[in-house]
């Protein structure tokens, strides 16, 4: 699982705000939570690698596997869809996903 830590974070095009319960950010969290690979201590795996985009990227072990089925985009929405948001039926693109938060003028 490819993670970037963000200090700070900015609603922009690529960033949209969520409003979520507090039961709906346990249920978030925990698929997330779930999503991770674990060793016998219970510590998620973490990728040793160059391959980094930046200094605020890590890799770990996933449970499940990339594929053109199963993109980084299907996932994210899933975990929407868990965390009972917006979400579409399918998407293997970010757009099906920023379509559903687009702000709808008029």
């Amino acid at each position: 699982m490819h993670t970037t830590f963000y200090e700070k974070l900015e609603e922009s095009e690529t960033c949209k705000r969520i409003m979520i319960s507090k039961r709906q950010y346990q249920r978030l969290i925990q698929f997330i939570s779930m999503s991770f690979q674990r060793n016998e201590n219970g510590s998620v795996t973490y990728i040793n690698t160059d391959a980094n985009y930046g200094k605020t990227d890590a890799f770990y072990e996933a449970i499940g596997t990339y594929s053109f089925m199963n993109t980084c985009n299907s996932w994210a929405n899933l975990a929407l869809k868990k965390g009972g948001q917006k979400a579409c039926l399918w998407t293997p693109f970010q757009q099906g996903i920023f379509d559903k938060y687009e702000n709808k003028k008029g």
